[in-house]
Order: structure tokens, then C-alpha cells, then sequence
């Protein structure tokens, strides 16, 4: 019998999608004489296999979401230690380092299709002969090593078909990423604003969101008195400037991708799987400057970052160079984080495992109601 299983990839262009899932299509009514086949696919945006009885990517793993979303993390620390693309680098700096949450959302989702096939495994005696593209073995193979759960009745076979496909959009979607990252202008703003108290008060630097930016400056960044000197950077652009905070422009320098087209980088393992995740994706045109805003910020002499997130460029290595700068890092838990020194979290229920991993001393963590974390 032949089963389909999708799990969540990348974006496969319109006219190279439709030839995809004509090739999945004949592969799934194909008559082949083998007890059990098994068809891993891309996930299509249109789900024209969803109600199709032969589709097993429904099936329950019995893992809740913050395990998946903890093991993720570690399997990206995982890769990171194997030094998986560490020559696709701006400025400087790996991008495996910057696009953590992006990478981290796609690694959850092989990890739930592995824990998929190894209870199709379970389930079925004799041999199970997976048919996929050779990239999507690669990352699968990786994925069930990293799980340590391989199963030994696992016959894997690529399709040149399926391959092709995937090899000409993973070049195709790369081309236009970078062609968009250079047309594209940022929407980030050129500046920063600083205020001054005296020289003996620490110094603490706080990002705001994108959205409504004075309500939290008013709401939160306000309510820390004049016990410090405050640098803010404001991801939305302010109508005026804060009361007493001097506005200074960020440095701006010169950057490119490197390393992207590299011949390990572009075809039919992990790496390129990976490589894929990392080149297309749609804000690149914030890439450069993020990293220039961290480096004009942290000319100034700073003691603490005060972190609420860690889901963008920007934020993530605010994080990376105050840890190599040993600056105090205080997560005031609002979204994803994923290293901190101290941290407030609004209640015991949200002190999942991914936050355990964030923390480098799990005693150094604070409860507080949802309404008072700045207190």
C-alpha cells in the first residue's frame, strides 16, 4: 500500500509546484509492488491531499508542543556544533547565528514528521520504502540521528523527478532572495535615542516593538525613573522624540552574502536544506542594518540589555554580542528567548523547557503577574 506524509517546508514556486505535485500525484497511484510505501512531500499551500484516506500527516506523536519546540532548540545547537553553513556569512557573521527562530521553525517541523515515520515503523512489520527528493532524505536522515530513533526496516529512494524540482527552485528562489534584498529598502529607522543621567548610573539598553512603539515607551520603558541612563532602540518609527532622550544615526557599512553559492551549499543534503532556509527568506532587506544598529549600540559603554524577544536579527544578536561582551542580559519574557542570565516570567506554567535552555542557572528566575513584569 502506497501513503503519503507532508511536513513544512519552503515555498516551491508556482509553475515548479504544480509540476511537483503532478510527480506526487503519479507517484501515489503508481502500482507498485512493494508491501509499504511511503511518499514524503513538501507541504503544498493548497493541501489537495489533505482528505485523501492515504494521508498519514495527521498522525498523532504523542509529544507535546513545548517538547517539540525544546527539541528544536536542541537540534539546533546540534547542527550548530557539526558547523553546518558556517560559510554563509554577512559582515562577518554567520547567518546560522542570526535566523535562529527561522531555523528553529523548521527543524520542529521535521521532528514532528520523524517521530511520524517511526510510528509508521512501529506500526507495520517488514520493510518501509521511503520515496522523497535526495535534499529531503538528507535532512530526514539527520533528523532521525539527531532523535537517535532510525528505524532499521527504513528503505530510502530518491526520485531524479522530485529532485529536479526542488534543485531548480532552491537556485531560482536564492537568485530572487538576494536580488530582493538589494532592491528592497529597510524598514527599519536610522537612529537611536540616548538619555543621560550621570556617570556613575548603569546603563541599560532596551529595544521597542515595531508596532505602537509609544505605548510602550509609556507603559514600560517610562517607568524605570531616573535610576539609569537609558539607550532605546525603537523598531517603529516614533512620532517625536522621548522627553529628555538626545537622538543619535546609526553607522552604517557596507555588507554582502558570502559563501551561498558554494558547491556543499547547493544541492541534495542537509546543508543545503539548511542553506535554503537560511537564503530565502523575505526580510533580508533588514539584515544589514540590524547588524550595524548592535555594533553602533554597543559603542557606548553598556551594563545591561534588557530583552524581550529574541525572534529577529536584531534582537538575537543584541544577545550574542552581550554575551560575549559579559553584559548582564535580563529576559522580561514576552515572546521566544533563547538565552538570558536572569529572567521575569509571568507564571510556573510558562516556564516551559525552552526557557530552562534560555537559562544558564534555572534558580535565576522571577514570577510575576502578566501586568507587572517591569516591577
Amino acid at each position: 500500500m502506497t501513503n503519503i506524509l507532508a511536513f513544512d517546508s519552503l515555498y516551491i514556486l508556482s509553475p515548479l509546484r504544480r509540476i511537483y505535485l503532478v510527480i506526487i500525484k503519479k507517484l501515489l497511484n503508481k502500482n507498485i509492488y512493494l508491501k509499504k510505501v511511503l511518499i514524503l512531500y513538501r507541504l503544498d499551500k493548497e493541501n489537495i491531499f489533505l482528505r485523501d484516506k492515504r494521508n498519514l500527516s495527521g498522525l498523532q506523536i504523542n509529544s507535546h508542543a513545548d517538547e517539540i519546540d525544546a527539541l528544536s532548540i536542541k537540534f539546533y545547537k546540534y547542527l550548530n556544533k557539526k558547523n553546518i553553513c558556517k560559510d554563509i556569512k554577512i559582515k562577518n557573521l554567520k547567518l546560522y547565528d542570526l535566523y535562529t527562530r527561522q531555523i528553529k521553525l523548521k527543524l520542529a517541523a521535521l521532528i514532528r514528521c520523524a517521530y511520524r515515520i517511526r510510528k509508521i515503523c512501529d506500526d507495520n512489520e517488514g520493510d518501509l520504502h521511503i520515496i522523497s527528493d535526495r535534499q529531503t532524505i538528507s535532512m530526514m536522515k539527520e533528523t532521525l540521528s539527531f532523535l537517535n530513533c532510525m528505524p532499521s526496516n527504513i528503505k530510502w529512494k530518491s526520485t531524479i523527478s522530485l529532485t529536479f524540482c526542488i534543485s531548480i527552485n532552491s537556485l531560482i528562489m536564492r537568485f530572487v532572495s538576494i536580488i530582493k534584498m538589494m532592491v528592497e529598502p529597510t524598514d527599519l529607522p536610522k537612529d537611536y535615542y540616548y538619555r543621560h543621567i550621570n556617570s556613575n548610573a548603569p546603563s541599560i539598553l532596551i529595544t521597542m516593538p515595531k508596532n505602537r512603539p509609544e505605548d510602550f515607551y509609556e507603559s514600560y520603558v517610562k517607568k524605570f525613573g531616573k535610576k539609569f541612563n537609558i539607550f532605546i532602540y525603537s523598531m517603529g518609527n516614533l512620532r517625536e522624540n522621548p522627553k529628555n532622550y538626545k537622538r543619535l544615526i546609526i553607522k552604517r557599512e557596507m555588507g554582502i552574502l558570502r559563501g551561498i553559492f558554494k558547491l556543499k551549499h547547493l544541492f541534495f543534503n542537509s546543508c543545503s536544506y539548511i542553506a535554503d532556509i537560511l537564503i530565502i527568506f523575505k526580510s533580508h532587506s533588514n539584515l544589514s542594518i540590524s547588524i550595524d544598529v548592535v555594533n553602533s549600540l554597543y559603542d557606548h559603554k553598556i551594563d545591561a540589555l534588557i530583552n524581550r524577544q529574541q525572534t529577529n536579527v536584531l534582537e538575537n544578536q543584541l544577545v550574542r554580542e552581550a554575551k560575549k561582551r559579559k553584559i548582564f542580559i535580563y529576559a522580561d519574557i514576552m515572546e521566544e528567548i533563547f538565552f538570558c542570565n536572569f529572567c521575569v516570567c509571568p507564571s510556573e506554567s510558562e516556564f516551559t523547557e525552552s526557557v530552562k535552555l534560555a537559562l544558564e542557572d534555572t534558580s535565576k528566575i522571577k514570577f510575576r503577574g502578566s501586568n507587572s513584569l517591569i516591577k
